[in-house]
């Protein structure tokens, strides 16, 4: 990084740091409150970008996905009426997540801006800090125990990063616990395992009904022991269609169906919209009639057996099958109408051929026989099966 830079950025926590320990508290904004808050995961591809509207009238963008995402992010936050960004947390220096940051906070009037206290060579990190000297901000220290001034009954802590010296970019995450009465969400960034298990052995009350699910769904993160801690009803991926990274991976997808969440995937779904009266989480996406539906997997034979065993017809159009390992996809032609008590099937591998009742997804092999976990989603991306076996 430029020598000119490093100091800038030294000089911004410097400066928070000073505000911080005189005791001076944000004021808070006077935007419109509601009795709801809202948090949209918008879908910036293979990043992560998450709007939280709460309802005291503030609002938190945490992280913003890559540059080339500058234009939908924006264009995203004008079209929920986003006047002022009250906070823009980045969650660490990485391009996925800071990469429009940049543009967002030279687009917007922000009010405070949160980082980690870790700097990054990279072009990317040097525009954020730019960016935030042109605004005349201050950068404030994101580091566990630190509490955000989001208004009354609702409450906003970090619980991560909890030390210094991390290996991997990833663990200096900033980890944001959010509630608003009975309900509570949780934001990772691309937490690894190294600050999960400093989660797990500190005091902080984990449990999530909303989890933000770590690393685009790595297997590198998201552990049992962290997860069991959040055990959340609602899982939401932020991924990118056919990344080269396999996410999300099907460790990490096992791990969440073990624990009974309900998996929600902007790759499938684009971008999700939650909301919390306080009482619970909905989600604006109406859920799909998915009946009684049964699936079979026979790897070796190619061939995926897809049978509804209530009594309605189930419309498959749109729907999803996916092979985990490879991440490959069949997408259910409209239209596709399962009648009560019968079946249909997907069939690949160089001798498929269609018939009644039979699709064809490839004459390439698909399978892999050893282990290749399949997963069916509807057409708004939510899970109804996964075989592993």
């Amino acid at each position: 990084m430029k020598l000119k830079v490093r100091i800038l950025y030294c000089s911004l926590i410097l400066v928070a740091l000073l505000v911080a320990n005189s005791g001076c508290q944000p004021t808070m904004p006077a935007g419109p409150a509601h009795d709801q808050l809202i948090v949209h995961f918008i879908d910036v591809g293979q990043g992560d970008s998450i709007l939280i509207q709460f309802p005291t009238g503030v609002n938190m963008l945490i992280d913003a996905g890559s540059d080339e995402y500058a234009a939908v992010v924006i264009d995203y936050l004008q079209a929920q009426g986003v006047k002022k960004l009250d906070y823009c947390i980045g969650t660490h220096p990485h391009e996925d997540h800071i990469g429009a940051l940049d543009d967002v906070i030279l687009a917007f009037p922000v009010t405070h801006v949160y980082l980690p206290k870790v700097e990054h060579t990279t072009r990317t990190f040097e525009n954020l800090i730019t960016a935030i000297s042109e605004k005349g901000l201050r950068i404030r220290e994101a580091k566990a125990g630190v509490t955000i001034d989001v208004g009354p009954l609702v409450s906003a802590l970090i619980v991560a990063p909890n030390s210094s010296g991390y290996q991997d970019l990833n663990d200096w995450s900033v980890v944001l616990k959010v509630t608003y009465g009975k309900t509570s969400a949780v934001f990772t960034g691309d937490v690894d395992r190294v600050s999960e298990q400093e989660m797990v052995e500190a005091d902080f009350d984990l449990q999530a009904d909303l989890l933000k699910v770590a690393h685009h769904g790595s297997r590198t993160s998201s552990s049992i022991e962290f997860l069991a801690l959040t055990h959340p009803r609602y899982a939401v991926i932020s991924v990118g269609s056919g990344n080269t990274y396999g996410h999300p991976h099907p460790e990490t997808i096992g791990r969440l169906v073990d624990l009974g969440a309900s998996i929600y995937r902007t790759d499938l779904m684009g971008s999700i919209v939650f909301r919390s009266d306080g009482q619970s989480f909905s989600c604006d996406y109406n859920l799909d009639n998915t009946g009684d539906i049964e699936m079979t997997v026979d790897r070796r034979a190619e061939v995926v057996t897809i049978s509804n065993r209530g009594k309605e017809a189930v419309d498959l159009s749109g729907w999803v099958l996916i092979s985990e390992v490879g991440d490959q996809r069949f997408i259910f032609p409209s239209p596709t109408i399962l009648q009560p008590g019968t079946e249909i099937q997907v069939v690949a591998g160089p001798s498929a051929e269609p018939a009644p009742n039979r699709l064809v997804w490839s004459n390439n092999y698909i399978w892999n026989n050893d282990h290749d976990p399949a997963s069916l989603y509807t057409v708004h991306g939510i899970m109804v099966k996964r075989v592993v076996r």
